[in-house]
């Protein structure tokens, strides 16, 4: 990846010249960018973050997702950005796609938040439309609720059955943290474990030495 100091260097003083709906998108992007980049500007995150607070209300689910995903993976703590921006979603997750709610959810739940309010908002948005969703955003939301130590029982139980008819679309990385997530909340589902171990040996060969045994700890923990 290229990283180009002097064109990020100015970027921060022109977007104060952008209306607030194309604002949004361009800080959006500047900080998925910088996630992307791992290019951690302390000075230029710090006013993507306040603009974004300040123009909160003008952003829109696409905007709130990739702040949220970008501000999860920097190393400065973000907590009260992305505590601002899962409000902001409670009030428009009637907008988000699939992929905007299983990363809003992702991000809340890598920075370890205490937001039971948003994550159950979250939950019942997800429930009527897990049927229609492809496998990440099926594992990601099980990674996050399982993370958070959240018990959400009509959502796990959603995405166990949405998950089963699709289980040979997971690929390496979301079959094991399927697994993981249903073992660490004791959520039993018999037929999820038996389409799990079956989806796992065919791919066993593919799978790295940690994910085989967090499978294998999984799948004992539910038997």
């Amino acid at each position: 990846m290229v990283c180009n100091e002097p064109l990020i260097d100015c970027i921060s003083p022109i977007m104060k010249f952008e209306s607030p709906s194309v604002l949004g998108m361009g800080l959006a992007n500047i900080a998925w960018g910088c996630a992307i980049l791992q290019w951690a500007d302390i000075p230029l995150l710090s006013s993507i973050s306040s603009k974004s607070l300040q123009i909160l209300e003008d952003l829109n689910s696409q905007d709130i997702s990739n702040l949220a995903w970008s501000y999860s993976h920097m190393p400065k703590s973000s907590g009260p950005l992305i505590e601002s921006l899962a409000a902001a979603a409670r009030r428009k997750l009637s907008q988000f796609c699939p992929q905007g709610l299983a990363n809003t959810s992702w991000s809340v739940a890598r920075l370890e938040l205490d937001n039971m309010p948003f994550m159950s908002a979250i939950a019942a948005a997800s429930i009527p439309r897990c049927q229609e969703w492809e496998p990440q955003n099926l594992a990601n939301p099980s990674w996050a609720y399982a993370r958070c130590a959240v018990h959400n029982v009509p959502l796990m139980q959603s995405i166990a059955s949405a998950s089963i008819p699709i289980i040979s679309a997971f690929n390496v990385l979301e079959l094991p943290i399927t697994a993981w997530a249903f073992a660490t909340i004791a959520f039993h589902h018999a037929p999820l474990s038996q389409s799990i171990a079956a989806a796992s040996i065919k791919i066993c060969p593919e799978l790295q030495m940690l994910d085989l045994s967090n499978t294998a700890w999984a799948l004992a923990t539910l038997s």
